[in-house]
């Protein structure tokens, strides 16, 4: 049977029960519950599966599920998973510390969702996360990219053109239409939530099919042989797709946010309560590291639009936390490593941001070339946007999600 983690109701931290115990106190908000035993069957409702592990491959966008073997950190600070095989029953609650009434935790947008954060909301959170948005919005966006890098969205494709790339290859969303079921079983409802990922759903079914045809339509090169009238055919199917997949993704992102935010508040809470200042920090360096790869996500031409003052305060304050959460050992080598590299990418466009330099003739045609290759070039917005997504797999949960680079979301074609 597969391993599932075992969870504070109250706060959603993962508990950590000594061997042959029959209680556990959850360490950040101090709520106890029954260990529970081996001869009983869990409740899917309760119990969650690890999410798989996204990585980002540098300098190709490209996301790939890489399957593991160890357990992931679930909850913050110095929580340690702790898995009972599926044959276990969940938790069930002896005495709960209530929470305090009004207090949402640091930015925290109150009612954004609907009723109050805990486990349920994690779980369809982390459902949502790692097995539809990190996994399909960087390929069908990067098609979307790739297509467009040298077809005019209005025009469509021709003969005309220089090089023909066709597009890169999309996945059917299956897993996704998987979780998107799961996340809707957990109780209780989160109508909006759960409504922008069946949109977003339908959007990426729409996409993979609609790319499907044109991919092997461009893999087998036969518009050498038509003059580009399939092409043509497939044309404005193919960007109607992209444009309400974009649409969905940004309506999805709005909705994750909202609730990683929600999530984020309610654990913030209960480590107050408990007084962990190094589980408060690991918090906080995950909203810190999407803030800053959102304030960094500006095309390589424009870096003059970051504010400096805002930017360089952020930057120096990311990079003492990651330094803060190695110290006091909150968070594994993986994630503080990560961290690190996406501090010193911010670092290196914040130089180049203050002392006004611009693009070496080879850093330019490198920047050309794609946005596929701006990570090579030190001080781009891209390799901090790059950066930051190589922190989506080494995080606990909730998981971070995917920032998709500016120039994806962009309805003009990529500068070659």
């Amino acid at each position: 049977m597969g391993l599932r983690k075992l969870e504070c109701s109250t706060c959603g931290a993962s508990l950590e029960p000594a061997a042959g115990a029959d209680t556990v106190t959850c360490r950040y908000c101090n709520s106890t519950f029954r260990v529970p035993s081996r001869s009983t069957r869990a409740s899917p409702e309760a119990m969650s599966l690890p999410a798989p592990r996204q990585v980002y491959a540098k300098g190709t966008l490209a996301a790939v599920i890489v399957p593991f073997a160890v357990m992931l950190l679930a909850g913050v600070g110095m929580a340690v998973t702790f898995v009972v095989r599926s044959a276990g029953s969940p938790a069930s609650p002896i005495v709960s510390v209530p929470t305090r009434g009004q207090s949402t935790g640091p930015g925290v947008r109150p009612g954004s969702l609907g009723s109050a954060p805990g486990p349920d909301l994690a779980a369809k959170l982390d459902l949502y996360v790692t097995r539809c948005f990190n996994r399909v919005s960087p390929s069908v966006l990067r098609s979307r990219y790739r297509y467009l890098d040298w077809v005019d969205p209005e025009a469509g494709p021709s003969s005309r053109s220089r090089h023909v790339y066709g597009l890169y290859e999309v996945s059917e969303p299956s897993d996704c239409r998987e979780a998107v079921a799961e996340a809707a079983a957990i109780e209780p409802p989160r109508p909006e939530l759960e409504e922008a990922a069946r949109s977003y759903l339908g959007a990426a079914a729409k996409a993979h099919e609609a790319v499907a045809d044109a991919y092997v339509y461009y893999e087998r090169e036969n518009y050498r042989d038509d003059d580009f009238a399939r092409g043509k055919e497939l044309h404005a199917p193919l960007m109607g797709a992209f444009s309400d997949f974009v649409e969905a993704h940004e309506a999805l992102e709005a909705r994750i946010d909202a609730a990683f935010d929600e999530v984020l508040g309610r654990r913030a809470d209960a480590l107050a309560r408990g007084e962990d200042d190094a589980g408060l920090l690991l918090l906080q360096s995950q909203l810190e590291a999407r803030r800053l790869a959102e304030m960094s996500n500006v095309r390589w031409g424009d870096p003059g639009s970051i504010d400096l003052d805002e930017y360089q305060t952020l930057v120096g304050g990311y990079e003492q936390m990651i330094d803060r959460l190695a110290d006091v050992g909150a968070a594994d080598e993986g994630y503080v490593g990560a961290s690190r590299e996406l501090a010193q990418a911010a670092k290196e466009l914040m130089r180049r941001r203050r002392d006004g330099r611009g693009w070496s003739t080879g850093e330019r045609s490198t920047l050309r070339a794609g946005r596929f290759s701006h990570w090579m070039v030190d001080g781009s917005p891209g390799k901090v946007v790059d950066a930051y997504n190589d922190v989506l797999g080494e995080g606990p949960a909730p998981h971070l999600r995917w920032v998709a680079p500016v120039e994806f979301l962009s309805g003009e074609p990529p500068s070659r």
